[in-house]
């Protein structure tokens, strides 16, 4: 949207030409509070918090699904948040910088760099 609007705005001249740009960011403020208010909570974030009953009955308000089914789906989510715990006990920022971590770092680095500025 934001290169919608520049792109728009681009022959406008004098001080409108980049005040409003500037002015139409504000629009967006209210609306994400109001829909981040109403969103409903995530089933994972539950579960990583140790609260099963809670994430229950967030899957169940989140999916058409039976006792059944959300049963099977937490089961899911609760055995992969624990290979998550257990793959990342030992983890730390300087790893990123070691051994084959380094490589990734470095193309992670790289596409992030052409995506902010591919220009």
């Amino acid at each position: 949207m934001s290169s919608g609007i520049l792109r728009a705005l681009v022959g406008l001249e004098g001080e409108l030409g980049y005040r409003l740009p500037f002015a139409l960011q504000w629009i967006w403020p209210l609306p994400l509070a109001i829909a981040g208010f109403l969103a409903p909570e995530s089933p994972w974030n539950a579960v990583r918090r140790n609260k099963f009953d809670l994430a229950k009955k967030f899957l169940l308000r989140l999916s058409s699904s039976n006792e059944q089914e959300a049963e099977a789906t937490l089961a899911y989510i609760r055995h992969t948040t624990e290979l998550e715990r257990v793959e990342t006990a030992n983890a730390s920022y300087i790893a990123c910088f070691k051994g084959t971590n380094l490589r990734r770092t470095e193309i992670v680095s790289v596409a992030y760099t052409n995506f902010v500025d591919p220009y």
